[in-house]
């Protein structure tokens, strides 16, 4: 019942729990690579919220021929290279196992 509580806690089944506790080192690490991979989906979405903003902001600027909101282009543009710094250090922090999915 220990087992299926873990996996359940991780959103995973009990044999995903054993092949990220084989492949990570433990049940430990298998609990962190579920954070990571939570923290991944997070940041997809924060992605997702960007490229709609900068669709809009490219819709303007193709239908005027000019870029009134420029403030909200940069600051976009800023953002996205934070969220793919972010992305950079999440899969760093997975196991070598993990980065070939």
């Amino acid at each position: 019942m220990r087992v299926q509580a873990l996996a359940a806690a991780q959103g995973i089944s009990v044999p995903r729990l054993y092949e990220r506790a084989l492949t990570t080192g433990g049940v430990v690490a298998s609990a962190k690579l579920s954070r990571i991979h939570d923290e991944l989906y997070g940041v997809r979405r924060l992605l997702a919220i960007d490229s709609n903003n900068l669709n809009q902001l490219a819709r303007v600027a193709n239908t005027t021929d000019r870029l009134d909101a420029e403030q909200e282009l940069l600051a976009t543009i800023e953002h996205l290279s934070r969220v793919a710094d972010r992305i950079t250090a999440l899969i760093e922090q997975l196991p070598e196992s993990e980065r070939t999915q």
